[in-house]
């Protein structure tokens, strides 16, 4: 597969990021972050307008063992009459950025640190269907289709009060954790953060059992409509057990990713120019830890 987007200006801030890690230990560069695009240059699609727009902060343990190895976003769920989008509000607008930067001529940097590549679309390509897409660096753009999935929620009767309103508390075993929900009992809305949804309220808190992964609801906005939109970009279709296998090995091989993604197999490491054969050597030292939502 060829580099998409920018390839020399791609592969120049990746010898630059390499470079500084290599002199600085231990950093470890995400090469699994999210690429630069400049959405101009696709065909967009308006699959509904926003009627409710929900943020989230959302909380990541990278690494199980390290309590303070973590990543934040800002998160967004966009809501409309039939689809529901679910995307990293930070990334949303770096990329207004960049394909405005595109427009002038200029370069942009790299997606902020701790920005999801993952979109949720909630009822397309129809009715019953939910589509997640996957932007991994500048090489891989992922595309997976199934059936909504469904949570099987247990009420309990303990109540909280969150921003503002009263929640009340729900669990459920999905994909492999075990969920704890808040969800607004004055908000009949059956949606939330990610693929959580199902419950009687709007989800206001929802975290897995070891808080490894958590989302707390920061605003909720009803008087500004937004498009939602899906991009027609050249998506590889593949099924989600892949994308979460191609997101293991992008972050303990990140060297050998690249080379082996890369139209010239090569990077270049401070002066050092590492191929395909002697990639593996240098995957220890750039690798990052990878706590995937789901586990099954």
């Amino acid at each position: 597969m060829k580099l998409r987007g920018k390839s020399l200006w791609f592969r120049s801030f990746v010898t630059l990021v390499l470079s500084i890690a290599a002199v600085i230990s231990p950093v470890r560069a995400q090469f699994y972050k999210p690429s630069v695009q400049d959405f101009s240059k696709y065909r967009q699609r308006v699959l509904d307008t926003a009627r409710l727009d929900v943020r989230y902060y959302y909380r990541v343990q990278r690494d199980p063992a390290k309590l303070k190895d973590t990543l934040v976003d800002c998160q967004q769920l966009l809501l409309g009459s039939t689809v529901a989008w679910y995307r990293s509000l930070n990334l949303a607008m770096f990329d207004s950025a960049c394909t405005a930067d595109f427009a002038r001529g200029r370069d942009a940097g790299m997606a902020p640190s701790g920005s999801s590549g993952e979109w949720v679309y909630r009822g397309y390509p129809n009715a019953g269907k939910s589509t997640v897409t996957l932007r991994i660096s500048n090489y891989d753009f992922l595309q997976c289709t199934e059936d909504i999935p469904a949570q099987q929620w247990l009420l309990h009767p303990e109540t909280r009060q969150i921003g503002g309103h009263l929640c009340q508390r729900a669990t459920c075993l999905f994909r492999g954790r075990e969920w704890t929900a808040w969800y607004a009992t004055d908000l009949p809305v059956p949606e939330g953060p990610w693929k959580l949804r199902g419950l009687p309220g709007l989800i206001m808190l929802a975290h897995d059992a070891h808080h490894e992964h958590e989302w707390r609801c920061t605003g909720i906005y009803s008087h500004c409509p937004q498009p939602i939109v899906w991009y027609d970009m050249d998506w590889d279709k593949t099924s989600r057990v892949k994308m979460r296998e191609m997101m293991m090995w992008v972050a303990q091989s990140p060297i050998t990713y690249i080379c082996e993604r890369d139209e010239e197999g090569v990077v270049y490491i401070g002066r050092a120019k590492v191929t395909a054969t002697e990639a593996s050597k240098y995957d220890r030292h750039y690798a990052s830890p990878y706590n995937s939502i789901e586990l099954e």
